[in-house]
């Protein structure tokens, strides 16, 4: 039995985007998770929610939004421009729950 399954709660550190490939969409947005300690940084989880879901929940999906982000993590590491090997935890999101809390907009 495989189980990959992540659970967190955070604020997007930007607007959603949405992309469109080939025949489907995706909606791409960064969640920031606090850090345990006082004065460490945030954890930072690049999330992809696709089909008409994501489509339907980029109006709502605003920078410092809190959200609870469910979905399958995988880590992608690679080497930066300052030659140092860094890792992205991308999530395939299955579930988002919008908490409240964000900024208020006049649009």
């Amino acid at each position: 039995m495989r189980l990959n399954q992540l659970t967190i709660i955070g604020r997007l550190g930007a607007d959603a985007r949405l992309q469109d490939i080939v025949d489907k969409t995706v909606c791409h947005f960064d969640v920031a998770v606090s850090a345990y300690k006082r004065g460490d940084k945030p954890q930072w989880f690049r999330c992809n929610l696709w089909g008409e879901r994501g489509r339907k929940l980029v109006p709502y999906l605003k920078k410092g939004q809190a959200v609870c982000v469910q979905g399958e993590v995988s880590i992608s590491e690679f080497v930066g421009r300052d030659g140092l090997m860094r890792a992205t935890a991308d999530v395939r999101v299955s579930d988002v729950v919008l908490l409240g809390g964000g900024k208020e907009r006049d649009e």
